[in-house]
């Protein structure tokens, strides 16, 4: 959206110095603005791609008991120049969908084919009290899939759609 603005000033000092002022203050008004687009920008496209792949995902109520789902923060200043939007995971079972979880479609227990799950502390066998990372298969308590009120699993590959999202981002942006 473009705007006009008219500004006028006498060839004094006093009313020059008030100018610069005006133009500076107008000036940050604009990049603030335009850095809050381009972040909400950045940020929905980000939420879209990662809904896209949990939405690709073949789902089986066996694999994962149930998909997570992404939502976009609103963006916030930080501070007077820096803003930011966070796009999330959410479900009991997002840190596995992201990372993956079980050796059966996984690297073997310790690694991850996730990119970040080594930094970040998210390896196969390295969730906080799991039992099955060593197992091929494994039964877990659910309502979904009744065999004496167990749900027979794989465990889930690393499906990444936040990782993925940020990738293909940088790639655009680039």
């Amino acid at each position: 959206m473009s705007r006009t603005t008219t500004l006028k000033a006498e060839l004094a000092e006093k009313s020059l110095k008030k100018l610069k002022q005006m133009l500076e203050a107008d000036a940050h008004r604009i990049l603030a603005n335009a850095a809050t687009e381009s972040v909400e920008e950045v940020a929905k496209k980000a939420e879209s791609l990662a809904r896209q792949t949990v939405t690709n995902y073949p789902f089986k109520g066996d694999t994962v008991g149930s998909l997570p789902t992404v939502s976009r923060t609103e963006t916030r200043y930080m501070n007077d120049t820096d803003c930011q939007a966070e796009v999330r995971l959410n479900g009991e079972n997002a840190v596995f969908f992201e990372f993956g979880a079980g050796q059966y479609y996984n690297v073997p227990i310790g690694s991850t084919e996730h990119p970040k799950g080594a930094v970040l502390g998210y390896t196969i066998g390295s969730y906080p009290g799991q039992t099955h990372a060593g197992e091929d298969e494994w039964y877990l308590p659910d309502g979904l899939v009744t065999h004496s009120g167990l749900r027979y699993t794989h465990g889930t590959r690393a499906v990444m759609p936040l990782h993925n999202a940020a990738e293909t981002l940088k790639e655009e942006l680039q």
